[in-house]
């Protein structure tokens, strides 16, 4: 029900945008462009995502748009625009340290050097698939994601994991890819979250068919 998922997210923008909230509608419309990546749209994606920042600027609070340069750079990356996302995932962490004013809005209170680090490991991941040479960067991004993911995310260290077994196996690494997909697998059925689930089956898939030379 993707498209429903962008209508809903589109009615809760266009409210935003008529309080004259435009941090919330900026960062309603990067989740718009998560749910078309995820339907494998991504010149939408990278379109809603940056269009959300730029007609934003700096009215909106630098933790959205630290945000949506990191969701932008995954997008771009899928797009196989390497000079784009490489300068979006500078960008994010470069506003970063600036996020921290005490006016974080609620909804955008995750952000931190372990969230843009997710984001830094998918958009290496999607890289890696044309170019070898972001695959060491992606693992590092997501090592080091890993080792500050709090223990109480649970549900949400899903996704890191299954971009640690897609890096893995962009690397030919088939044996480290399988154990991370396997706990993706484990920890999305746990917590009873079918795209996390959906997500980890294709890496396994993916590593299936590496496997079986296909």
């Amino acid at each position: 029900m993707a498209e429903a998922a962008i209508q809903c997210y589109q009615q809760a923008a266009d409210a935003a945008l008529e309080a004259g909230d435009l941090s919330s509608w900026a960062d309603l419309r990067g989740q718009m462009s998560r749910i078309a990546a995820d339907q494998g749209y991504l010149k939408r994606a990278a379109d809603l995502a940056d269009h959300a920042r730029r007609r934003g600027g700096t009215r909106i609070h630098p933790a959205v748009r630290c945000w949506l340069h990191a969701v932008g750079a995954h997008h771009h990356a899928g797009l196989d625009d390497a000079r784009n996302a490489s300068a979006a995932l500078n960008e994010a962490w470069r506003i970063l340290g600036h996020c921290d004013d005490g006016e974080i809005p609620p909804y955008i209170g995750y952000i931190s050097p372990m969230e843009i680090g997710k984001w830094a490991g998918h958009t290496f991941v999607r890289l890696a698939t044309k170019r070898p040479q972001y695959i060491s960067d992606g693992i590092k991004a997501l090592e080091e994601a890993r080792a500050v993911w709090p223990r109480g995310a649970h549900r949400g260290s899903a996704e890191v994991i299954t971009a640690s077994a897609r890096i893995h196996l962009a690397n030919g690494d088939l044996d480290q890819a399988a154990r991370h997909a396997a706990d993706a697998v484990r920890i999305a059925t746990d917590t009873d979250s079918a795209r996390n689930l959906t997500a980890a089956f294709a890496a396994q898939s993916a590593i299936t068919a590496r496997r079986q030379g296909r």
